[in-house]
């Protein structure tokens, strides 16, 4: 009998957004190994309504692991049969799974999907006063609105939620909300809000010894190089991403 609270456990030690960062290859090959078992557990999780809390932890836990091993289709599958069907849970562990199927739809291209799920978890979140989930709503607001080219609406909100991640020194959110600042930057032709940005969030990242993500925003970094007209720059840029 495959116990789900036991891989919801293994998924949130996994796959978590922000803790997939900390050793991005030992935890994919770790949850990659357990996967077979992670669908029965959503099945035997989601087939019984006792253990919706286990079931729906564990489908949250793996957005990350879906998004970075392309299995978007099968993210999105899950995160529907559960938020559509009439599930006993705490308003906290909803908002959070609405958010997460949204960053889903958003790499699915299913924009639309992605706007509703956002749109419904700020309309159950409206009046709760909880940081974390303030941050988390910008976060995916502005995520959202990047996707939908609403630049400036996306760089209001990312700074709106850059603010509370200093505030907090969280480094790896830090991380993030300068690179989605950079990538707006860049997408807007401001090429020079986009290099500081970029390069911030780069610094951050290789002091948490997270090289996935700086390879990411080495590259981001060379393609302003050249535009920029910087061709040496750019190269060595993507020499080092190379390594």
């Amino acid at each position: 009998v495959v116990i789900v609270g036991r891989h919801a456990g293994l998924a949130e030690r996994h796959g978590g957004l922000g803790v997939l960062s900390r050793s991005e290859a030992d935890n994919v090959a770790a949850l990659e190994a357990e996967h077979p078992n992670l669908r029965v557990a959503l099945e035997w999780g989601i087939s019984r309504p006792e253990r919706a809390g286990d079931a729906y932890r564990l489908i949250v836990a793996l957005t990350q692991f879906w998004q970075v091993r392309g299995y978007i289709r099968e993210g999105m599958n899950w995160f529907t049969q559960f938020l559509s069907a009439d599930r006993q849970i705490p308003l906290p562990m909803r908002l959070n799974g609405l958010l997460r199927a949204s960053f889903i739809a958003v790499h699915a291209k299913d924009i639309s999907t992605a706007r509703r799920y956002v749109e419904e978890a700020l309309e159950l979140g409206q009046g709760l006063d909880d940081p974390e989930w303030l941050a988390n709503a910008l976060f995916h607001q502005g995520w959202l609105a990047l996707n939908e080219g609403a630049l400036e609406k996306a760089d209001c909100l990312i700074t709106q939620k850059l603010v509370l991640s200093e505030q907090s020194r969280d480094r790896w959110e830090t991380a993030i909300d300068l690179y989605m600042r950079g990538n707006v930057a860049y997408l807007r032709g401001d090429y020079r809000l986009a290099r500081v940005s970029i390069e911030e969030s780069l610094a951050l990242c290789r002091q948490i010894d997270y090289q996935a993500a700086a390879i990411r925003r080495l590259a981001r970094l060379a393609q302003i190089c050249q535009i920029e007209g910087d061709l040496a720059a750019a190269r060595h840029l993507t020499e080092e991403a190379l390594r």
